[in-house]
């Protein structure tokens, strides 16, 4: 049976992820954070996707982006295509990271994008390791998380210049220091 196909636009909003091969860890140092984000970064570019946000985990990833032209597809072949090339040669390694096909979903109220954002940021904050932790702890842990844009969406960390989240923050009040304080 045929895979269906994506619905892509111009100005489509996407929650997309994917997971590592048999849930295996796919980012296991600094090195592999960093080359995943100067890829993610690269592509958006190239391609003109606006990164409103994102959260990696060790195994698996999210990504919250709008595509200026109509073509996810391609961006994320690229993105995935080269981040597996380039870490299988760094690490002397061969074969697929991901598990399957990433998953895409399409985001078609605003409204819902606001919240989505959140529950991305909170990946880290939801997990087994974090689960015993005071609410302090887990505050601490999603300002401090390389991992994830969340600090450079409030403001506490300078982000790349390719993460645009002005348009998760607009819903958040009137000035940029109101948005991130009730983001």
């Amino acid at each position: 049976m045929a895979r269906p196909l994506r619905v892509e636009y111009p100005g489509a909003f996407y929650h997309v992820m994917n997971r590592g091969n048999r849930r295996q860890t796919v980012f296991e140092s600094e090195a592999d954070l960093e080359l995943f984000l100067d890829k993610l970064g690269e592509f958006s570019v190239s391609y003109h996707v606006r990164l409103l946000c994102y959260c990696l985990m060790h195994n698996h990833f999210h990504l919250y982006l709008m595509t200026e032209e109509a073509n996810l597809s391609k961006f994320m072949q690229a993105l995935l295509t080269s981040f597996t090339l380039s870490k299988n040669r760094r690490d002397k390694s061969s074969g697929h990271l991901f598990q399957g096909r990433y998953k895409a979903v399409l985001v078609e109220d605003q409204v819902y994008g606001a919240e989505l954002s959140r529950y991305i940021h909170l990946n880290p904050a939801r997990t087994t390791a974090a689960a015993g932790m005071d609410i302090e702890k887990r505050k601490a842990l999603l300002r401090n998380n390389k991992l994830s844009s969340y600090s450079s969406v409030i403001g506490l960390a300078k982000g790349p210049e390719w993460l645009k989240p002005s348009l998760i923050l607009e819903k958040w009040g009137e000035t940029l220091k109101e948005q991130r304080r009730n983001y």
